[in-house]
């Protein structure tokens, strides 16, 4: 995938094998680049679908921004799983009033990964509303007509591996 940090590199090797690089080429490239998984936009089952793969409390809380500016016609929905060292409560936190419903997913070939119980657990805690607990991630995706009406959005974050696994659904 397009990372940050894997097209930093590829311009350093450009510029230590003394290939110039313009600043209009610069701007023009990098300015169309949008690495995958973060704030990713796609439709699927004629539904919203953004894929942010926000797993810490500083990017929750950019996800929550961008959400604000950017409402969606009918309700926010997140699909939500995230690694057991995580601050999970501080992301939860971070996204306080951003969803109108939490379903909280499995991912139960991740042995790092929190227990979806202990997440809604948090989300109670938070007074944040659960829709559904511990459904795998590819299930949420595929049935979406189960969790959204049309003007809905689901949001997926929380871990890179929630996102991936939300992108093979969508791309299968």
């Amino acid at each position: 995938p397009l990372l940050p940090v894997n097209i930093a590199a590829g311009l350093q090797a450009l510029l230590l094998q003394g290939i110039p690089l313009a600043d209009d080429l610069l701007d023009g490239v990098l300015g169309s680049l949008q690495p995958g998984g973060r704030r990713e936009r796609r439709r699927h089952a004629a539904r919203e679908v953004l894929l942010d793969v926000a797993h810490n409390p500083a990017a929750a809380a950019a996800l929550n921004a961008y959400l604000r500016d950017n409402p969606a016609p009918g309700r926010t929905i997140a699909l939500f799983s995230a690694m057991a060292d995580k601050d999970i409560r501080g992301i939860i936190r971070a996204c306080a009033g951003a969803f109108d419903g939490w379903i909280v997913s499995a991912l139960p070939d991740v042995p790092r990964s929190a227990a979806a119980d202990d997440i809604a657990a948090l989300l109670a805690v938070e007074a944040e509303q659960t829709i559904a607990v511990g459904l795998e991630v590819t299930a949420v995706v595929e049935h979406l007509d189960d969790f959204l009406d049309r003007d809905d959005r689901l949001v997926v974050f929380g871990s890179f591996l929630t996102v991936a696994a939300a992108l093979a659904a969508l791309d299968g």
